[in-house]
């Protein structure tokens, strides 16, 4: 604890020093008990306020170093800042750049593939195009073999004609037969009708016979042939009978076969003037309809037949040709359904990149709007950093010593904490001088109770220090408790705050 002590300098002068731990010299206790107490107490009280003055402004003028201090290492410290953010705005600005630039190749790129895709899909036309001249010539190949199917139903109509002329022949003769074989029959019939009554006659004669059993010989014998003649003429009639029989089954299978050939034969009359039509229709096709008016319908075949050999010969090269080229077009088709493919793959990656370059570009664009308000915080900082330059340049010429200590921001730091502690000094010496103004009023109290009580109100402050005590031992028996009692008041708290305040609220 430091103990605050008067020490006498010169004759008059009177400073308070804060010895750590030190005593005083006897000379220097014998010069401070002659003088008065009043005068001693009046002394220390002015040169304590002088010092203390003195010390606070002191101590302001720290505070307010320290203060300038930190506000110009704030400053620092934001340009540092302001500095980074710049560099950032720059990165960013060049990123941007570069993504832009990527952005524009992508573009130019997918804005060749789709040419190229253009040209893909036309040559794609071109080949659908070339597979229909295809499919026409397939189309005139099958007409050929339509035709050729043509001539063969018509060598197969004609083939039919002569048949069902045949047949109608056949059937006639058939029906001159089946009319003869009527008329044979009708005789047969009678003659059957009339054998059946010679037998019925003959029945009744050898019923009469054998009735009258005197009959002849030779009429026996005439019965018998007519049993024979008439044995024999039911056999033919059964025979005519079957004959019959067997001529109407063949005039049915005739007639039956003769509607067969009358339906054959207008299918044919139908399919021939189908045919006709389209030979028509082939010749206008092929070009020969006026030729053909002036040779006629016989001549008609050969012209086209003409026609369709120079047309065959004709197409014979261009369907070698188409064939080739079919082939040649396969293979361009197939490489180029390649080429699609990998075109397709490849503008799905562009896709893909360009998504990712929109994404890189919605990111950029919210680092921009990061950029611009850091240029509006870059901005405002300049403003301030412009301002605080003035206020530094004021500074500067207000204050020399922070100007020539801005550059050792380090050691400024270290004076700050050493600014720290002496306040913390400066409040415990505050507090060691309350103590000490609160135990000299003390003093001051007692010495005036002790006066009051030895009766020496005019004479206290002249008289030395011995004088009273040997005053004090004389009426010491007297005061004894007195001094006790007020002591333990003195010693109370409500005392010792009346007696501090009155001499605190003086000297500050």
């Amino acid at each position: 604890m430091s103990v605050v002590a008067p020490l006498l300098v010169e004759p008059g002068i009177v400073c308070v020093w804060c010895c750590q731990g030190t005593s005083l010299t006897g000379t220097q206790v014998s010069t401070i008990n002659s003088l008065p107490l009043q005068h001693l107490t009046m002394i220390v009280m002015e040169n304590s306020e002088v010092c203390l003055k003195k010390y606070t402004l002191f101590i302001a003028v720290k505070y307010t170093f320290a203060a300038i201090l930190y506000y110009f290492i704030s400053q620092v410290d934001k340009s540092n800042e302001k500095e980074r953010l710049k560099m950032r705005i720059a990165v960013l600005e060049e990123s941007v750049k570069s993504s832009e630039v990527e952005c524009k190749a992508s573009r130019e790129t997918v804005l060749r593939l789709v040419a190229e895709l253009d040209r893909e899909r036309r040559k794609a036309a071109s080949s659908a195009a070339a597979l229909d001249s295809l499919k026409l010539d397939d189309l005139v190949v099958g007409r050929r073999s339509v035709e050729m199917d043509k001539e063969t139903l018509m060598e197969r109509l004609e083939a039919s004609k002569r048949v069902t002329e045949a047949a109608r022949r056949e059937s006639s003769c058939l029906e001159k037969q089946v009319e003869e074989l009527e008329r044979k029959l009708r005789s047969s019939q009678g003659e059957i009708q009339a054998a059946e009554n010679k037998l019925q006659m003959f029945l009744k004669r050898v019923a009469g016979l054998l009735c009258d059993r005197d009959c002849s010989a030779d009429y026996v014998r005439d019965g018998y042939q007519a049993t024979q003649l008439q044995h024999s003429t039911l056999q033919r009639a059964q025979l005519a009978e079957q004959e019959v029989q067997h001529l109407r089954e063949s005039l049915q299978g005739l007639e039956a076969e003769l509607l067969t050939a009358d339906m054959h034969r207008d299918g044919l009359q139908h399919s021939k003037q189908h045919y006709e039509e389209f030979l028509e229709q082939l010749s206008e096709t092929m070009m020969v309809d006026s030729i053909a008016l002036d040779l006629g319908f016989d001549m008609r075949l050969n012209l086209i037949l003409s026609r369709v050999e120079q047309l065959i010969k004709q197409e014979g090269s261009a369907l070698i040709e188409s064939k080739s080229l079919t082939y040649s077009l396969q293979r361009k088709l197939k490489s180029q359904k390649d080429q699609l493919e990998s075109k397709g793959l490849h503008i799905q990656l562009l896709r893909k990149k360009v998504s990712d370059l929109e994404e890189e570009k919605r990111c950029r664009s919210s680092l921009a709007v990061e950029r611009d308000d850091a240029h509006v915080e870059a901005r405002k900082l300049q403003k301030k950093v412009e301002r605080l330059q003035a206020e530094l340049k004021a500074a500067k010429l207000s204050n020399t010593e922070p100007k020539a200590q801005l550059s050792h921001t380090n050691e400024l730091k270290v004076e700050g904490t050493r600014v720290l502690t002496q306040s913390r000094t400066v409040t415990q010496f505050k507090m060691k001088k309350m103590f000490f103004f609160a135990s000299v009023a003390q003093l001051l109290h007692f010495w005036m109770v002790v006066s009051q009580m030895l009766g020496l109100d005019d004479m206290a402050l002249a008289l030395p220090n011995y004088e009273i005590i040997k005053f004090l031992e004389t009426f010491m028996p007297i005061i004894t408790v007195t001094i006790v009692i007020l002591t333990r008041d003195l010693m109370s708290p409500k005392t010792t705050s009346r007696s501090v305040c009155p001499e605190d609220d003086a000297p500050l």
